[in-house]
C-alpha cells in the first residue's frame, strides 16, 4: 500500500492510574490545559498539573456529593448544593453558584462569561432545575423547573444556548435569560449527559445509545447504539467524542467519530465510569472509575493501517 493510502486510526495507551479511597465523582481538564480537577466522595478537590499529575492542590468542599466541576479562565467552580469559585493561585474561594438541592452538573463557556448548572434528587418538591449564570456577577439569568433530576448540561462555546437532560427522559435547550426553554423534546429516561456538537446536540445515558438532536428544534435525527449504558460524553477533538460504557460490570472508554461509529476501545477500566474529560489539544483523556476507585489517564498516538 502506497504510503499516503494509509488509513490512520486513533489510538490511546494508559500511561497513569492514580488510586482513591473514596468514589470519585467529577473530573474537569483547563482549557489552557494546565490544570486538572477531581472531587470524591471524602469530600476534596484535588487539583494536579496536568503535565506531571502532580497533586499540587487539596481543597475541602464541605460536602459528600460533590457532584459538580469546571474551569473558568482563572478559577475553578466544585462543590455539591454550592458550587464554590476558588481562584487558581491561592485556591481561595471567591464567590459561589448555590441550588437548594444538590448539583450534578456544571459547564462553562469558553469567554468564562457564563456557566450551566443542573441539580435534582428523588425526593417530593425537590430543586430541579437547569440554570444559568451570568459569572461576572454570579447573579442568576434564568431558572428552568424540570420534572426530574437533571443530570447533565452543556452551554455553547460562545454561551448563547444551554442544554439540559434529565431523569425522567427530557431534553430541553434554550437562551440564557429566557423565561422558558426554545423546546423540549421527551427521549429516554435516565439521560445523564449532553453535548453540543455543531447544530447538533448528543445526550446519552442508559438506553444504551446516545440520541442525536438538532439544537434549533430538538428534532430526533438518529441514535447510535453504544456499547452500554453512557454516562458523560466529553469532546476530544471536533472530529471525536469520548465517552465511558458500563454493560453489566465491565466500564470501557470508547472514541467516537462524528458518524458515532468507535475508533478506539480501552480495555476494562472497572465496574463503572463516572466521569471522562480530555486535553484541550486532544492528546489525553482523563477518566474516573469506581470498583477500583480510581483516576486514570490515556495517551494518545497514532497507528497506520
Amino acid at each position: 500500500m502506497h504510503p499516503s493510502e494509509r488509513r490512520l486510526t486513533v489510538h490511546f495507551k494508559l500511561v497513569t492510574k492514580i488510586p482513591y479511597a473514596e468514589t470519585p465523582y467529577a473530573i474537569a481538564a483547563s482549557d489552557d490545559g494546565q490544570w486538572l480537577g477531581a472531587t470524591s466522595f471524602d469530600q476534596k478537590l484535588r487539583m494536579y498539573e496536568a503535565a506531571t499529575m502532580t497533586e499540587r492542590k487539596k481543597v475541602h468542599l464541605g460536602t459528600s456529593f460533590p457532584h459538580a466541576c469546571a474551569f473558568t479562565a482563572d478559577a475553578v467552580l466544585a462543590g455539591g448544593k454550592t458550587l464554590s469559585r476558588f481562584e487558581l493561585t491561592k485556591f481561595k474561594r471567591a464567590g459561589k453558584l448555590k441550588h437548594r438541592d444538590e448539583i450534578q452538573t456544571v459547564k462553562v463557556d469558553k469567554s468564562s462569561a457564563r456557566a450551566v448548572t443542573g441539580s435534582g434528587v428523588n425526593v417530593v418538591a425537590a430543586d430541579c432545575s437547569l440554570r444559568t449564570w451570568d459569572l461576572g456577577s454570579f447573579e442568576e439569568l434564568s431558572r428552568w423547573k424540570l420534572p426530574s433530576t437533571v443530570f447533565g448540561a452543556d452551554i455553547t462555546a460562545d454561551g448563547s444556548c444551554v442544554v439540559g437532560v434529565t431523569q425522567s427522559g427530557e431534553v430541553v435547550c434554550g437562551s440564557p435569560g429566557a423565561k422558558s426553554p426554545r423546546w423540549s423534546t421527551p427521549w429516554r429516561s435516565w439521560i445523564y449527559s449532553a453535548l453540543f456538537r455543531g447544530d447538533e446536540i448528543w445526550a446519552g445515558g442508559d438506553m444504551h445509545a446516545i440520541g442525536v438532536f438538532r439544537s434549533d428544534t430538538g428534532d430526533l435525527l438518529r441514535e447510535l447504539p453504544t456499547e452500554g449504558s453512557t454516562r458523560q460524553l466529553a469532546a476530544l477533538d471536533e472530529e471525536h467524542v469520548v465517552l465511558g460504557t458500563r454493560s453489566s460490570n465491565p466500564a470501557r472508554i470508547h472514541v467516537l467519530n462524528g458518524s458515532g461509529e468507535a475508533v478506539w476501545t480501552s480495555e476494562t477500566v472497572g465496574r463503572m465510569v463516572h466521569g471522562v474529560a480530555a486535553s484541550p489539544d486532544g492528546a489525553r483523556i482523563y477518566a474516573i472509575t469506581s470498583d477500583p476507585n480510581a483516576l486514570l489517564v490515556f495517551e494518545r498516538a497514532e497507528e497506520a493501517r
